[in-house]
């Protein structure tokens, strides 16, 4: 039975997650599938979500010299990037990379780096 729990709750979350905001039915369906992972899910919704700087994407494309309208002309592979962004486990080195502002640093763990490399070339910011 925890099994299926364990399933029907990273179902929900990635239901949740691969849409542009979660409709109240699939966070019902997350917290009733699995509450111990409410809290972790919701963080992610949250930085996925917001239009601030807790999403380390947007600091990193800014440090970059790239504005979001950039990223707006693929919005698939923007979409993708949020994910990744998202989902990262290397949250407290981006912030120290971000910190520190070295530009050739972010290869070494950003899952997003090649995305934002060729997003630098196209629109012509190397």
């Amino acid at each position: 039975m925890e099994v299926l729990e364990n399933l029907l709750a990273a179902i929900a979350v990635l239901i949740v997650l691969a849409t542009a905001a979660a409709p109240p039915f699939f966070l019902m369906v997350a917290v009733a599938s699995a509450p111990g992972t409410v809290a972790a899910f919701f963080e992610k919704w949250q930085r996925m979500m917001a239009d601030d700087e807790r999403l380390q994407l947007w600091s990193v494309m800014r440090q970059l010299g790239l504005a979001r309208e950039d990223a707006g002309r693929e919005p698939r592979a923007l979409a993708v990037a949020t994910r990744r962004c998202v989902m990262c486990r290397s949250i407290d080195k981006c912030n120290r990379w971000l910190a520190t502002g070295d530009g050739d640093g972010l290869g070494a763990f950003c899952p997003n780096a090649m995305y934002l490399k060729n997003l630098r070339r196209s629109t012509g910011r190397r």
